[in-house]
């Protein structure tokens, strides 16, 4: 697992490098046709002539990257060359005929691409890096963490909102949120003029206007609020008074939320900060059935199948083009939910704000390592216990409050590792609570 592993970083660092010479090349006005030609792979042959120094740089970098293995005369082998491509369509610097014609005319390393010992001391990195963090400085079998898994939830005092095994870590639990105290500064809000935002979602209406009127306080230069419906559309539409504002508009793109994206790419001139929230609500279905009753309105597998789709599926779809754009904002919203909410509706939406976190963490934390360095972070309607959700019109009014708060807060371009590596991990895989 160390040894699989200790290669895919070296892999993910050379494929970094190679993805941000040619994002920066591409930003300072290098032809995509040239960038084909990088397809030739080798050093050697590539061409050399009026390069970007992006390019200049990788090059050297390769050659000086010694070893044994083909890593020091190419740039990449297939497998890398198939994720590079991929990233350049979705960022919207390659159509998908580009695509076609690199990998077609792609000359592939020789094998190995890595020297083993390189691999060696990149796998003994991280086996010492992981096992430092376990309690007893060993790997727990899947039986160990099935078995721990299986004891914690017989214990009775144990629910749904309590339930964190730690898998052998020495921490008790990762922290899966925390609460917005304050509201962004002037200061801070100061820094939303002049962006370009992107709202997606369906459900949440209210909600979506109070946010979109909140970044047009705040001076966006453009906004588009993106929905499934045409019925959501018109009645957003009217709800922004669209006819009367030139720099918002709200479309309807279906379920085909990579394409709504990609069209704002390539011929809207792009986007800075991207807020996602859910096209469905949560379903109303039981979760368990009466012993000996009718079990035809309990959640089905099907059912809960579409839920990780809408509800978490959903994110990643936006995320994953959102994350290539360079230093774009993520908001990653979860479900609303009231003390009106039924028990199973609190316990799903439990359940996705959980399960979202665990990508939330992952994007922030990769977030650092690519050459865009996006910053994602979640915003939760959910709050730990039902009892602590507003009851009355007053409450309701002060979470939509402290929800546009943490909208525009986590909108607000965050420092990039090169900027301060410190403030850069403060900024990014955070779950703000509403």
């Amino acid at each position: 697992m160390f040894d699989r592993r200790g290669r895919l970083v070296l892999e993910n660092k050379r494929l970094n490098q190679v993805h941000a010479a040619m994002i920066s090349a591409a930003a300072d006005g290098y032809p995509v046709e040239e960038l084909r030609k990088l397809s030739a792979n080798a050093v050697e042959v590539l061409p050399s002539h009026n390069l970007p120094s992006t390019l200049s740089r990788l090059y050297t970098q390769v050659k000086d990257s010694g070893g044994t293995g083909s890593s020091s005369q190419c740039l990449l082998h297939m497998g890398m060359a198939v994720k590079l491509v991929e990233r350049l369509v979705n960022a919207g610097i390659f159509t998908a005929e580009d695509k076609d014609e690199f990998l077609g005319s792609f000359v592939d390393a020789p094998s190995p691409f890595f020297d083993k010992e390189a691999c060696k001391r990149s796998a003994t990195q991280i086996e010492s890096g992981i096992l430092n963090r376990l309690h007893l400085h060993k790997m727990p079998t899947d039986e160990q963490v099935g078995l721990s898994t299986v004891f914690h939830l017989a214990d009775e005092i144990v629910s749904g909102e309590t339930f964190h095994p730690s898998g052998g870590l020495k921490f008790d639990r990762s922290v899966t949120e925390g609460e917005l105290l304050l509201s962004p500064s002037e200061k801070d809000l100061a820094r939303l003029s002049g962006k370009r935002v992107v709202i997606l979602g369906d459900c949440m209406r209210n909600e979506i206007t109070e946010i979109a009127n909140g970044f047009s306080a705040n001076g966006v230069d453009k906004l588009w609020v993106l929905t499934r419906s045409e019925e959501t559309k018109t009645t957003l539409h009217h709800a922004l008074e669209c006819d009367s504002s030139e720099n918002i508009e709200v479309r309807c793109i279906g379920d085909d939320i990579e394409g709504g994206l990609d069209h704002i790419l390539r011929h809207d001139g792009g986007f800075d900060v991207i807020v996602s929230s859910p096209f469905e609500r949560l379903p109303l279905n039981a979760l368990a059935g009466d012993r000996g009753g009718d079990w035809d309105r309990v959640l089905s597998d099907e059912q809960f199948r579409q839920l990780v789709h809408q509800q978490l599926t959903h994110h990643f779809r936006s995320a994953r083009i959102a994350a290539l754009i360079p230093s774009c904002q993520i908001v990653l919203l979860t479900p609303e939910t009231s003390l009106a909410s039924t028990r199973e509706e609190f316990a799903l939406a439990l359940f996705v704000k959980n399960s979202l976190h665990a990508f939330t963490v992952t994007l922030g934390v990769e977030g650092e390592r690519l050459p865009t360095v996006p910053a994602v972070n979640q915003v939760q309607l959910t709050r730990r216990a039902h009892t602590e959700e507003p009851s009355n019109d007053q409450e309701l009014s002060e979470e939509m409050e402290r929800l546009v708060a943490a909208v525009m807060q986590c909108s607000v371009p965050a420092p990039s590792p090169k900027e301060s590596r410190y403030l850069s991990k403060i900024f990014r895989g955070n779950a703000v609570t509403v």
